[in-house]
């Protein structure tokens, strides 16, 4: 099983947080891969950028600690953007929407705890 990250679960794992849940450690050491997306990159980025919502040094750090971690980067490719377009208006964060879309185009589990995530009930969809 390979495991796509969702962003809140790569910052709380980056940063050996109390807040990443039992069974998304269990799931994370049971992966045969685990992937990140530059979506994550560019969603921190973003958020932090605009809303201020991470506290973080740099993006680079973010970026060299998955490395680090032997966290394997998930390319994008026009497929992902297409189906990200084409999936229900259940959830509108473009970022989540891609992310859903690059794990069901590469047959890995989207590990999140966003219940909006759960709803499109895609076997690609993995919330703890």
């Amino acid at each position: 099983m390979n495991i796509l990250l969702d962003t809140h679960i790569l910052l709380w794992f980056l940063a050996d947080t109390k807040k990443l849940p039992k069974e998304a450690v269990k799931h994370i050491k049971d992966a045969e891969q685990v992937f990140f997306s530059p979506v994550n990159l560019w969603e921190i980025g973003i958020k932090t950028t605009i809303w201020g919502e991470y506290r973080l040094s740099n993006i680079e750090d973010v970026y060299a600690g998955l490395l680090k971690a032997n966290v394997q980067e998930l390319v994008i490719m026009s497929a992902d953007t297409m189906l990200a377009t084409q999936l229900p208006m259940i959830h509108k964060d473009p970022f989540d929407r891609l992310l859903i879309a690059q794990a069901q185009n590469n047959r890995c589990y989207l590990l999140t705890v966003d219940d909006k995530i759960k709803q499109y009930a895609m076997p690609c969809v993995r919330v703890v």
